[in-house]
């Protein structure tokens, strides 16, 4: 996208110049192949006008904080005996919680031992689905998150992009943690 600024001193500071306003916007859209627009000549005798040009910034497709609920995502236990993924205030789970706020100083967040304070339980095999992401109409996306990692020796954690159709996984471990010893971590990172 583009900002139309003016000028009537071509020797003054950019940074002093005016926005100038087209169509009641000041971010002007491209619009290719050719980038065209037209604006009313000003009234003065002299006017300078430069074009700034911007990335255009990234679509979000999902962005969740939890604080009004789950939203879409959703728990699943693979192994009726173990811990499953509980949406909640961190600061409950007690001993087995690494942090005592949500990323962001947030009152609520993800995890394997909110509403059952202590650690998760063996034999735990559980998912966090977030909703379905169409991606069909961009042509790369990125995937970020923030984690405070609690897990035991031997213990894993993987993110898998997954097929919503066929529920094959796309991306494969795009992140995992596998301990050589016990993670507890002290912050959100």
């Amino acid at each position: 996208f583009y900002n139309l600024r003016s000028s009537a001193d071509l020797a003054a500071d950019l940074s002093t110049w005016d926005l100038v306003e087209v169509d009641g916007v000041f971010d002007l859209p491209a619009a290719p192949p050719t980038n065209m627009h037209a604006i009313a000549r000003p009234g003065d005798p002299g006017r300078f006008y430069r074009v700034e040009e911007f990335p255009v910034p990234p679509v979000i497709l999902l962005e969740e904080g939890f604080e009004t609920g789950a939203g879409e995502f959703t728990a699943v236990n693979h192994n009726p005996g173990g811990t499953i993924w509980a949406l909640g205030d961190p600061a409950s789970a007690g001993e087995g919680g690494t942090v005592d706020t949500g990323n962001g100083g947030s009152t609520n967040c993800w995890g394997t031992d909110i509403t059952n304070p202590g650690f998760y339980l063996t034999d735990t095999d559980t998912s966090l689905i977030s909703p379905v992401i169409d991606l069909t109409s961009v042509a790369g996306a990125t995937l970020s998150f923030a984690q405070a990692i609690d897990i035991l020796t031997g213990d894993t954690l993987v993110v898998n992009i997954i097929d919503a159709t066929t529920g094959a996984v796309i991306e494969p471990a795009i992140h995992t943690s596998t301990p050589d010893g016990d993670i507890n971590a002290a912050d959100w990172e």
